[in-house]
């Protein structure tokens, strides 16, 4: 199951790239004047390696720069690296961490994976309560890979 999600992660954190200006310089200038979505996009080009050479550790350091300056996408990022030790340790209770974060500050994939987490119990206790509830919230904000688990957790469309 790990792996499966594994894919669906890398899917949606690097999805977001194709809304991104690859104009890098101006990306590095804008982050460095404090726009952490600057910083949360050029972080997303180092984790693909798109206009520039693969490094997670750069990508990490530059989501950090946006979960602090509130971007919850770049929480939500930084969830994503720790759940596949992209970068960093595979820690699933960092993820966790970072995922209710990036939740919280209306990250709806950071919702969607929070869901998967609970209903597995990686990293936080198994609760298919709040795994439905995260997967809700998701859904409830358009995300469709979200409304089929909840299909999926009512025993539907192929499901259990």
């Amino acid at each position: 199951m790990k792996r499966a999600i594994s894919g669906l992660l890398a899917t949606f954190l690097l999805s977001s790239l194709n809304a991104v200006d690859l104009n890098i310089d101006e990306l590095r200038a804008e982050c460095l004047g404090s726009n952490p979505v600057s910083c949360n996009e050029l972080g997303l080009l180092y984790a693909e390696g798109r206009g520039m050479e693969q490094n997670y550790t750069k990508a990490f350091e530059l989501f950090e720069i946006a979960c602090k300056g509130k971007c919850a996408m770049g929480c939500g990022n930084l969830g994503i690296l720790y759940l596949n030790a992209w970068g960093v340790e595979q820690d699933d209770k960092k993820a966790s961490e970072y995922l209710l974060k990036a939740c919280n500050g209306g990250d709806v994939v950071g919702c969607y994976h929070l869901g998967f987490l609970y209903k597995e119990g990686a990293g936080v206790e198994k609760d298919l309560n709040k795994s439905k509830k995260y997967f809700q919230k998701a859904c409830n904000e358009g995300m469709n890979e979200a409304c089929k688990q909840i299909g999926i957790e009512r025993g539907c469309c192929g499901g259990m």
